[in-house]
């Protein structure tokens, strides 16, 4: 007799299970993580490429937690990833360690959940004639990014392609061309502020911030680039 050593995923509401072969590429490539989290012991690593491959961008977050979960718990991670969104939520987990436990639920989190910047080395992948080359990028006490090439490049440029349609189609005011006076109307101009934003700020100096949608940032990155991390337990 052969024991029955297949994977069966149990969808929330369904009444019977899913083989794993049946289910979606985002449920068996995260099954892998899930499976191999069981067998993890303090000190150990786990190298993972790609992690958030088929992952929407809300469950990218989520993986990110995971790995930081990881980090608290004594396992040592390394990992590549062309996501933006798991590279940025680990920054923003380095932001919570200044705060209380009470501080980190009125964001979200569980009280122990944050990254020490001892913890997290963040690097970008850069081209170049000869290779690529690892490129770290600094994470402050407040889970700010220093700089990290191609965040919401792609995203800002489908923004101006939509602005660009709307004012051929004549459905708003001229603005993608900086300072356009339209009739008695004030001129706008489109700018960028570090927080990734764009803003349309008026002559009068009043400024109004429109926030980029994040749903496309996971695929910010060209398949020349991309960006690596490195969890080390502080525990490990």
């Amino acid at each position: 007799m052969y024991e029955d050593l297949s994977i069966r995923y149990y969808p929330i509401g369904a009444e019977k299970p899913i083989k794993l072969i049946n289910t979606s590429a985002m449920v068996s490539e995260l099954s892998a993580l899930y499976l191999l989290s069981g067998t993890l012991r303090e000190g150990w690593w786990m190298v993972v490429e790609e992690p958030e491959a088929h992952v929407h961008p809300e469950g990218q977050m989520g993986i990110a937690r995971f790995m930081a979960m990881l980090a608290r718990l004594g396992v040592n991670v390394i990992a590549t990833t062309h996501s933006d969104i798991i590279a940025l939520k680990l920054a923003q987990m380095v932001g919570l360690t200044g705060l209380s436990p009470e501080g980190r639920h009125k964001l979200g989190y569980r009280g122990d959940e944050y990254l020490t910047k001892e913890e997290l080395a963040l690097y970008f992948m850069e081209p170049t004639e000869d290779g690529s080359i690892a490129r770290k990028v600094e994470v402050s006490e407040t889970g700010e990014v220093s700089s990290l090439p191609t965040y919401t490049n792609v995203v800002e440029e489908m923004y101006r392609e939509a602005v660009r349609l709307l004012e051929l189609h004549g459905k708003i005011p001229k603005v993608s061309e900086g300072w356009v006076p339209i009739g008695s109307s004030p001129a706008w101009k489109v700018s960028r502020s570090r927080s990734g934003m764009l803003s349309r700020s008026s002559p009068s100096g009043g400024a109004t911030q429109r926030p980029v949608t994040n749903m496309l940032t996971s695929i910010t990155s060209s398949s020349t680039s991309g960006r690596a991390f490195l969890l080390r337990s502080s525990r490990g």
